[in-house]
């Protein structure tokens, strides 16, 4: 075998070990695509329980929650402070759902689990009021979301478990 023939076997073999890496590759981000949708899923999925949580295991703050959901006007000082502060997270948590989404990084699934917890107390008084009060906080293309898809389908009623 000459010289030149040695030159070809080796640019023959080193052609395949590229497809071979080029699939490789392929691969692996597709398992890192996949590993980052799960672990956006499941990072909206805890911080939204922990802003569940807040309520749940402070039964001066329930009461102020849902005294405010209903009528922000029967909030006095400090509460109202409260419960705009909660309702803050609540919706920068909520954001960032929709911004992962949007990004591709959280599923539709997922997303909407998260958007119709938001639609069961969207029709409720202190949603909207904290809404109309602190809109500019947010994105606009969020602003958007919020008005045309959630305040437009929230209808019901905010239910308790067991009444």
């Amino acid at each position: 075998m000459t010289i030149q023939d040695w030159g070809a076997l080796g640019e023959m073999v080193g052609g395949v070990a590229i497809i071979f890496s080029l699939i490789y590759v392929g691969v692996q981000i597709r398992q890192n695509t996949n590993a980052l949708r799960l672990s956006t899923a499941h990072n909206a999925a805890v911080d939204l329980s922990d802003i569940n949580l807040v309520p749940a295991i402070n039964g001066e703050f329930a009461d102020i929650f849902y005294r405010g959901l209903q009528d922000i006007s029967s909030l006095r000082g400090v509460e109202v402070l409260r419960f705009y502060a909660y309702f803050h997270k609540y919706f920068r948590t909520w954001e960032d759902a929709y911004y992962q989404f949007t990004q591709g990084a959280l599923e539709p699934g997922p997303f909407a689990g998260i958007t119709s917890q938001f639609k069961s107390v969207a029709y409720m008084s202190g949603f909207r009021l904290y809404w109309q009060d602190r809109k500019s906080w947010y994105t606009p293309k969020f602003q958007d979301y919020v008005d045309r898809e959630i305040l437009t389908a929230a209808t019901g009623e905010f239910k308790l478990a067991g009444t």
